[in-house]
């Protein structure tokens, strides 16, 4: 495992051009603004992203990891330095992106095939020549018959499938996804993480994941960024050398173990968890 820097780039991002990175973070800062007081919600975020990588931002409620994400999505903006997508600055939402949320955000009068081809749709296009994509990945997800449905028929993480297929239908570049799975039993959570890795695995989009659980961070990401809050910042960067594909008994090794209890110490350190009942849940 390599050590990082924390509070700042790793060796590798330092070594990087920004061209040569999908996202880039320089110094951002992200004040929000209230009469009762600034809210610095960001500070001095500095790293950056491959192309095709996957990393998990991990940490507490209120550190930002939200935030952040919205100004990738070019949903929010800082309030000073840069976020730059393959070295141009981020100014509205760019084309080729998958955003996937807490959420699920389906449309309940439409089905489950509609949902899945709206961004064709909403671009204009004939969404009907892609029906049968969706209906291959709707199958992939193990939605298999259920097409016709609606939303309100499915259970919550038939739900989530549904909105993973609507964001990677036209293959992105980039896919966003805001604890997607934070409100699911923990089989079903399982079960969405293996699907998730395959299907990044197939196609290799660079995606920015985040979570609040310290086990699914790992097991999904090549890196993991770890923030702390009170302001939002970074406080650790881990490489997590595990092969894939992953099998959830990757979380049974010693690497995993390691890099989970790292984790859990910055928490603790920080105050976040206490050292005799840390939990998955800073």
């Amino acid at each position: 495992m390599n050590a990082p820097a924390a509070r700042g780039l790793s060796p590798a991002d330092a070594a990087r051009e920004p061209g040569e990175c999908a996202i880039a973070f320089e110094d951002v800062v992200k004040v929000f603004r209230s009469r009762r007081g600034d809210i610095r919600a960001l500070d001095g975020i500095n790293f950056t992203v491959p192309p095709s990588d996957f990393v998990s931002l991990v940490g507490p409620s209120g550190c930002g990891k939200s935030t952040l994400l919205r100004t990738v999505a070019g949903l929010e903006f800082p309030s000073s330095g840069r976020v730059l997508l393959k070295g141009e600055p981020v100014r509205r939402p760019p084309l080729g992106l998958g955003l996937v949320f807490q959420r699920d955000v389906l449309f309940d009068w439409r089905t489950v095939l509609e949902n899945v081809l709206l961004p064709f749709e909403m671009r204009g296009a004939d969404a009907s020549a892609h029906s049968e994509r969706a209906r291959a990945l709707l199958t992939s997800y193990g939605l298999d018959g259920f097409h016709d449905r609606y939303p309100w028929e499915l259970s919550g993480g038939m739900r989530q499938r549904v909105a993973i297929c609507r964001a990677v239908i036209d293959h992105p570049e980039l896919v966003l996804m805001d604890e997607p799975f934070a409100a699911l039993d923990a089989f079903t959570r399982d079960d969405l993480n293996l699907s998730l890795q395959r299907l990044w695995l197939e196609h290799r989009a660079t995606a920015v994941f985040v979570t609040h659980n310290i086990q699914e961070a790992v097991f999904l990401g090549n890196r993991v960024v770890v923030m702390g809050r009170s302001p939002g910042r970074i406080v650790d960067i881990i490489d997590v050398n595990i092969p894939r594909p992953r099998t959830l008994a990757a979380r049974e090794t010693p690497l995993f173990i390691e890099v989970c209890a790292r984790i859990r110490r910055t928490f603790e350190q920080m105050g976040l968890m206490r050292g005799d009942n840390a939990g998955e849940q800073p």
